[in-house]
């Protein structure tokens, strides 16, 4: 059995950037340019290739993680 992985990272809708050399967020990002153009936006942020992505509501993340089998993650520091 192989095993694959991915990344989820969850970054804050109203988190401000620049486009067009105006000051925006993320959400309005996604609203006037799309999703493809999100990704690019973000990977410039972040550093990290983006080369899928999927765009999911939050009702349904819990059945996708169900359908999956359930998700392992590690926390790499000590949480109390």
């Amino acid at each position: 059995e192989s095993k694959k992985s991915f990344v989820y990272m969850s970054l804050p809708a109203n988190m401000q950037v620049y486009v067009d050399s105006k000051e925006t967020t993320l959400g309005k990002v996604y609203e006037s340019k799309g999703v493809s153009y999100l990704a690019e936006k973000i990977s410039g942020l972040t550093g990290i290739s983006i080369n899928y992505h999927a765009v999911v509501s939050m009702s349904n993340l819990e059945k996708i993680i169900d359908k999956l089998g359930g998700v392992e993650y590690s926390v790499p520091v000590k949480m109390e």
